[in-house]
């Protein structure tokens, strides 16, 4: 187990990377990396994305890189690293950064590969994300073992396309418990709306917040 809260200190990517680099642990199984509001960059963010490819044993991960300098270059590595067939519990922290689609497509592509995720908080609100890596990476979330979900993508151009492939993620989690989904702000219509709202037929679901306004969802939505 790892525990590194370094939030709002006068870390940049000059020792964010040598850390990173540090954190290929094969035995690793527990990791809380804090380095939020912090100047590290792509450089720390390509480091870890291949360090974590090392941790084969990770179950858990809680990364807090948000506010910091890490660009889509640096995200996508980093989400091709979690690609951990052990993970169950991931929280990932990437809002107030300028990352995008292609963090989004790798995101989705990782999270197909981690069969025994229960719990997942992705937090890209305020981020370069579109409708196109939005797809990508709520296509993604298909896991039939995920019973807490909290999709945080406010403040984004993300629209029907993210909006369709999610409510189809969500009609294949049967053990879908709690879900927090904040779409509002985005580019989303009364097609994707609908189609979000009818995949949210989860005979498990006891606790739902859909957070919409400031769309064109609609009548059907």
């Amino acid at each position: 187990k790892a525990v590194l809260p370094l939030y709002n200190t006068k870390i940049t990517d000059v020792g964010g990377e040598p850390l990173a680099r540090g954190l290929d642990r094969p035995e690793l199984k527990d990791l809380t990396l804090y380095l939020q509001d912090t100047t590290v960059g792509d450089n720390f963010a390509i480091a870890f994305g291949a360090s974590l490819r090392a941790c084969h044993k990770l179950e858990k991960a809680q990364l807090g890189l948000y506010s910091t300098k890490i660009t889509d270059l640096g995200g996508q590595a980093l989400a091709q690293g979690l690609t951990c067939p052990g993970l169950h519990d991931l929280d990932l922290r990437l809002f107030d950064t300028i990352v995008g689609d292609n963090t989004g497509i790798a995101l989705g592509s990782s999270l197909r590969a981690c069969d025994k995720l229960e719990k997942a908080k992705v937090l890209l609100c305020s981020s370069q994300l579109t409708d196109h890596g939005g797809q990508a990476l709520t296509a993604g979330l298909n896991c039939p073992e995920l019973r807490d979900l909290e999709l945080v993508l406010h403040d984004t151009a993300v629209g029907d396309n993210t909006a369709i492939a999610l409510g189809s993620s969500l009609r294949a989690c049967d053990n879908l418990k709690r879900a927090l989904l904040t779409l509002y702000s985005t580019q989303l219509t009364d097609h994707g709306g609908q189609a979000l709202s009818e995949g949210l037929k989860c005979p498990e679901l006891r606790d739902l917040e859909l957070v919409l306004h400031d769309t064109a969802v609609g009548d059907n939505t």
